[in-house]
């Protein structure tokens, strides 16, 4: 029972007559044996001799039991009526090897003899305890061979008797047998205990060695970034030197101007020179800001550098990392594509954060398996750079949607243990919102982190195509919004009519015009991979014409059973080796011969996903035939997709290799990785390679082609969305470097056919940027209204259904009663989302409390990052005084009173840098 007895129920209880004596437990709680379990203890009772108890009492019960349960007698005493016919499944602790006292003890309890666990105390040794207790014979204990065959009994009852009761992996149940098979043996034949934990002295030795790892690695990832942002500028006298910039610290950083360092580029125009130097000044305030420790201090918005492809947004931001640095700061690199990522020296998104690969929505429970594996020893050192980073620069940032971008808020902040939006961390990024997007989600500029903690700086002039102002004239009509460009003769006229005279149109791949020379670029994934396949074809025969040495390496693809554990055989089924094609990164074949490019499918000792790989020398075909392991180069990271000087056929020394920071390399057969269909399952042994002959568009997003380019636009192949046309022709310097193959009537009418079609997110993604962006140029948008969302004009659905901002950033907002529109509350909070439901639950202020005015609506607020409480204050008096006139002038319209909050702003905002602008979001209708 669960109820304790008190001390006059105890003593009634238990009388001197043990067949009628209560049985009580330590607690004082009554104990009784479950009527459907007196099978199991007839069965035990049967089976104890009575020469085995220790007194004549406990015979009498066993007596007195057997006839209870042979007879079926009812006895309230002993026997519980059980309303569940169901016995409890008892749990045991879960106490392991690695506390070993406690586990021998617990294996005395469960495995050995003993009446209470006061028997365990009453020896000498835990030798004697064991023998005490019945798990060793008490004979022979001083024969050591004796004590190793104890030893070895003991393991295997505790194998067979112990851990099956207890959660316990595989691997843990590896390492325990081999910590009990110690324990057992130091207790018998030492007659002690081992110490399982790492002696203090070696301890702390271990720790200081990995606090050492650790900062050494944030000095390697440094020293990588450098090396990536120095080879990209033109003018490196002008910035301070690596060794300088390795050297600084918060206390003592390099003191130079990185807006003074910019000297314009020899392929750069005066516009483009000047509007990259406005951005970075934007990046060198935010860092300024981000670095003052004393004084007057504010939150720091992040920035987000954004604009049409080749404007150098990346370059501009990585001056800015560089600036970083430079002040002591520990910045972090990441992409969400791995090729990417390399380009500027970081780190894969997924790697960094351990993101998990779902289609759930519930990005918190996302965000909370991510804590869980950043948490794992494997780990540590992406734990430590969460932990301690200053500035993360996520490039191409707007392949994220608003849900992913959230869950890094969310990680951030748990991994920090700090409330400020991303943990305190200053987030630079660059993104295209015109370029391809997330895949699921809503769009990256929907967060409303956008509106609350970025400012967004716009570049608009090309340095990739400076030199051809047709390709730069179709690339800013194919960004367009599709508003513009619907039933706009004269617009699709001149698309037309520039697309078809500056590219050039072949009917098919194989038409002599497209060259080795010519990068290959498709839609679809199996269309890209059928090309590979038949560059390998073509590739060996014309290498065995001109009698080159090459080998061709095929996979082995296996199968068998799904879920079984038959032998795996040669695959013969079509739908699965269709399936290994479709969902593994390694082709069939693989063509070696001396200068082949590969990139890598794995993350590899020395190299990562989708960095190329240059081969010198062909492997032997006995190394081959066992798929033994194969040296290779891998390319340092750059922002060019092919390889200048490697592919006029001559083949660099390792000196020459060496001299370019290329690394030897060894690549070795994938890892199993087992594919699913019907009832088969298989797998492709191959090297984790694949040839960069041809790409996917999605691939080459932030890339520069130096070079021409073939893409498939046919009916079987063709792009769907504007961000894929938009990346296609904006990869190359050149219009007369891209060659269309297909149809050419076709392909162009489907050109503009993509670029026409509107999500029902782009009115609100244009206005976002239009408004909330600062352009570099200096020129103003027409129409725009800086700092102002109407959300009521953009958002497609419901009012209702629009998302509060989550961030702490601070508003004054004003408040409508729904049922009484014409009662109106303007105050001020830290989060407007937790203050709406306090004012909806009467919580709010004693002005909003009575019922008959709730529900209400936020009709519209003001983002103050940089106010404290007290200013706040002052805005929401003064929005307030307004309003009140408005009402007593008779003009106290709703649309009118959210227009004296926007006055507020605009008032605000002409005193202050365009950094620290205050911005204003409105719900509801203005005023005519």
């Amino acid at each position: 029972d669960e109820a304790e007895l008190n001390r006059d129920e105890v003593t009634i209880g238990l009388r001197s007559d043990i067949t009628t004596s209560m049985w009580i437990d330590a607690l004082g709680r009554r104990l009784k044996l479950r009527r459907n379990a007196l099978p199991e203890v007839r069965e035990r009772l049967e089976s104890t001799l009575n020469s085995d108890l220790d007194n004549a009492d406990l015979v009498v019960l066993k007596d007195h039991l057997l006839g209870l349960i042979m007879t079926g007698t009812q006895s309230s005493l002993f026997i519980a009526e059980d309303k569940d016919h169901r016995l409890p499944i008892p749990v045991m602790s879960s106490i392991t090897p690695r506390t070993p006292s406690d586990f021998l003890l617990h294996c005395m309890l469960m495995i050995g003899e003993v009446s209470t666990e006061l028997d365990l105390r009453c020896t000498g040794s835990m030798k004697q305890t064991l023998a005490q207790t019945k798990l060793i014979p008490n004979e022979d204990l001083d024969d050591e061979e004796c004590l190793k065959k104890y030893s070895i009994h003991l393991v295997k009852r505790v194998i067979r008797e112990v851990f099956p009761f207890q959660a316990i992996t595989m691997r843990a149940m590896q390492e325990y047998i081999i910590k009990c098979k110690r324990l057992f043996d130091s207790v018998l034949l030492e007659d002690a205990i081992p110490l399982t934990e790492l002696p203090p002295c070696l301890l702390t030795d271990l720790l200081d060695e990995k606090d050492a790892k650790l900062r050494e690695a944030w000095r390697k990832k440094r020293s990588g970034q450098l090396d990536m942002i120095y080879a990209q500028i033109s003018n490196p006298e002008d910035f301070p030197s690596k060794e300088e910039v390795m050297n600084a610290t918060k206390t003592n950083p390099v003191q130079w101007d990185p807006v003074s360092a910019m000297m314009m580029g020899r392929d750069q125009t005066q516009e483009s020179h000047n509007e990259q130097r406005v951005a970075i000044g934007f990046g060198k305030r935010a860092v300024d800001k981000y670095c003052r420790q004393l004084g007057v201090t504010s939150r720091t918005k992040g920035v987000l550098t954004h604009g049409t492809p080749g404007a150098g947004k990346t370059y501009v931001s990585l001056i800015e990392v560089l600036y970083g640095i430079s002040q002591g700061l520990r910045v972090m690199t990441a992409a969400l594509m791995a090729f990417r990522s390399q380009c500027i020296g970081g780190v894969h998104l997924h790697k960094l954060f351990c993101l998990e690969v779902s289609k759930s929505n519930n990005i918190i429970r996302l965000a909370e398996l991510a804590l869980e594996k950043l948490h794992r020893k494997s780990n540590m050192e992406m734990l430590h750079y969460l932990m301690t980073v200053d500035v993360l620069f996520l490039d191409e940032v707007g392949q994220l949607s608003s849900q992913q971008f959230v869950q890094l808020d969310i990680i951030l902040r748990g991994v920090r243990q700090n409330n400020l939006p991303f943990g305190g961390v200053l987030i630079l990024g660059t993104f295209d919102h015109a370029q391809q997007g997330a895949i699921e989600g809503t769009p990256f500029l929907l967060s409303s982190l956008i509106q609350t903690d970025f400012n967004l700086i716009r570049l608009q002039h090309s340095v990739r195509a400076h030199n051809d102002t047709v390709l730069q004239e179709i690339q800013r009509i194919s960004r367009m919004n599709p508003d513009e460009l619907v039933n706009n003769e004269g617009l699709e006229s001149t698309f037309k009519q520039l697309v078809g005279d500056a590219f050039h149109f072949v009917d098919t791949m194989s038409d002599p015009q497209i060259g080795p020379e010519h990068q290959r670029m498709y839609a679809k994934r199996r269309n890209a991979a059928a090309a590979a396949e038949d560059y390998v074809t073509t590739s060996a025969a014309n290498l065995a014409t001109r009698n080159i040495r090459h080998r061709v390496v095929k996979s082995e693809d296996y199968q068998r059973t799904a879920h079984s554990n038959a032998t795996f055989r040669t695959a013969t089924d079509g739908n699965l080796i269709s399936a290994l094609d479709k969902y593994l990164r390694e082709p069939k074949r693989l063509l070696f011969y001396e200068g082949a490019m590969f990139e890598s499918t794995v993350n590899g000792d020395n190299y990562s996903y989708s960095q190329v790989l240059f081969m010198r020398e062909v492997p032997s075909a006995e190394d081959i035939a066992a798929f033994s392991d194969i040296t290779l180069w891998a390319k340092p990271p750059s922002g060019t997709a092919n390889f200048a000087g490697m592919e006029n056929g001559q083949i660099p020394t390792e000196e020459e290799l060496l001299e370019w920071n290329w690394t030897k390399v060894k690549v070795r057969v994938t890892r199993e990785r087992l594919v699913k269909t019907n009832y088969l399952e298989g797998g492709r042994k191959q090297y984790s390679l694949r040839h960069t002959c041809s790409s996917t568009i999605n691939r080459t997003m932030g890339s520069t082609i130096v070079g021409p380019v073939a893409i498939e636009m046919t009916e079987e192949c063709t792009p769907w969305e504007k961000g894929q046309i938009v990346v296609m022709i904006s990869r190359t310097t050149l219009a007369e470097h891209i060659w269309i193959v297909g149809n050419k009537r076709f392909a162009i009418n489907k050109m503009w056919q993509i670029i026409c079609r509107k999500s029902q997110w782009s009115d609100m993604m244009e206005t976002i940027l239009r408004n909330l962006s600062t352009n570099a140029d200096g020129v103003a948008d027409p129409g725009a209204e800086p700092d102002y969302i109407p959300m009521n004009e953009v958002f497609p659905y419901r009012m209702c259904d629009v998302q509060l901002p989550t961030s702490t950033a601070g508003y004054v907002y004003l408040l409508v009663s729904v049922p009484h529109p014409t009662f109106t509350y303007v105050g001020q909070t830290e989060h407007l989302g937790r203050r709406l439901n306090q004012h909806n639950s009467g919580r709010g202020s004693n002005t909003t409390a009575p019922s008959m005015y709730m529900p209400y609506h936020v009709a519209a607020y003001v983002i103050t990052p940089n106010l404290d409480e007290g200013q706040r204050m002052s805005m929401e008096r003064r929005w307030q005084q307004r309003n009140q006139n408005a009402l007593r002038q008779g003009n106290a319209d709703i649309g009118n009173l959210v227009d004296m909050g926007r006055e507020l702003m605009s008032e605000y905002n002409q005193l202050v840098h365009a950094d620290e602008h205050l911005r204003f979001v409105s719900h509801i209708e203005r005023a005519l």
